[in-house]
């Protein structure tokens, strides 16, 4: 790896990259109009909780289904996505090692601010936060969350929900 960068910068980046939707317009187009970007579980951690579903994506494109981050209940999120499972063509999961899970989830998640400067340096033309960490705590807003990011990033920010699908842009 270059100077200056180490794993924690990259899985951040790659993070961002999916998460705020990163195709280029160029992208986007040839990839046709029938891509689509699913919020299946918005929530970090590996807790269960009523208010948010296990981390999970899915991108359709061409009639293939690709889920990124298969948090717990995936399957469910799928099926009240509308995605049918025999669709799903790829799978990119983390099995991170139990004994330090806590630790993992807190040094390899990138906070919203960080996320919105990777989206402005990969000059993206819009930013949607998911796996949200933490997921459930009363004491950080919707608007908190949304001004972290647009510290650095001035286009559209979107706070994720379980089973969004993020509009085009």
């Amino acid at each position: 790896m270059r100077k200056g960068m180490n794993r924690r910068t990259v899985v951040g980046g790659l993070a961002a990259s999916l998460s705020a939707a990163c195709l280029p317009r160029r992208a986007c187009r040839a990839a046709g109009a029938g891509t689509r970007l699913i919020l299946l579980g918005t929530g970090g951690g590996p807790r269960p909780r009523a208010s948010s579903s296990a981390p999970a994506q899915v991108i359709v494109t061409n009639d293939a289904s690709y889920v990124v981050d298969c948090g717990d209940g995936v399957a469910r999120q799928l099926v009240l996505a509308g995605v049918p499972l025999p669709g799903v063509d790829r799978l990119v999961a983390r099995v991170p090692n139990a004994s330090t899970l806590k630790k993992r989830i807190l040094s390899h998640h990138t906070t919203a601010e960080d996320a919105g400067r990777v989206a402005s340096a990969a000059g993206v033309k819009q930013l949607v936060l998911s796996h949200l960490v933490p997921p459930d705590d009363p004491q950080i807003t919707e608007e908190q969350w949304l001004a972290a990011a647009r510290q650095h990033f001035s286009g559209p920010v979107i706070l994720g929900k379980d089973l969004l699908e993020v509009p085009p842009i």
